[in-house]
């Protein structure tokens, strides 16, 4: 028997009441992969990776970022993989884990992160940027500029993908469509240094 979706969304938040996070998750994926705009299953996965991040201990926490901030990458990473396997689908440490690995230069690492964080929730416009940046580091700026566009897509106020697509569409010779990314980039963001400077 086939479930309608409000029995979907019901079954769903009975799994989180029953701390079963990763089925709540697949029926939240499952729904919007039929009915992407559906706000409830946007939003219980939404709240869902918000609940998920707050069961990380605060002190686990307060280390992961204390260390990456004092360029402790390592650190973050070996931590962080520990605490991966207690919360696979947790975006926040994903991530994290996908930063401090583009930071090191691990850009298959990096995007494997970031990858999953856009497979736990396909709205994650972050994540979209942050694979572009990582493809721009490996050289591949014509995947760059597809993950950068679901980036602004996902989320048209966002300067910062603006930008990182102008610099792809440079990178690529094509100067028209990099001026009118760096110029959207400026009208959010007007006092953007670094698109002020190309």
């Amino acid at each position: 028997m086939k479930l309608s979706i409000d029995q979907l969304i019901l079954k769903a938040k009975r799994c989180i009441n029953d701390d079963n996070h990763f089925e709540a998750r697949q029926i939240y994926l499952s729904i919007l992969e039929k009915s992407p705009n559906n706000k409830r299953a946007k939003a219980g996965l939404d709240s869902l990776s918000t609940k998920e991040k707050s069961t990380i201990p605060e002190e686990k926490w307060d280390f992961l970022i204390s260390s990456y901030k004092k360029g402790r990458l390592e650190d973050v990473l070996d931590r962080g993989m520990l605490l991966l396997e207690t919360f696979p689908t947790n975006i926040t440490l994903l991530n994290l884990l996908g930063s401090a690995n583009l930071s090191l230069g691990y850009l298959d690492e990096a995007i494997d992160n970031f990858q999953s964080t856009i497979k736990v929730n396909s709205q994650y416009m972050i994540g979209y940027n942050n694979i572009g940046v990582a493809l721009q580091n490996k050289g591949d700026h014509v995947n760059a500029i597809k993950h950068l566009q679901n980036a602004v897509l996902l989320s048209p106020e966002y300067a910062e993908a603006y930008y990182n697509l102008a610099n792809s569409f440079k990178k690529q010779d094509d100067i028209d469509a990099a001026i009118l990314n760096y110029k959207k980039a400026l009208e959010i963001k007007s006092d953007y240094v670094e698109a002020h400077n190309n």
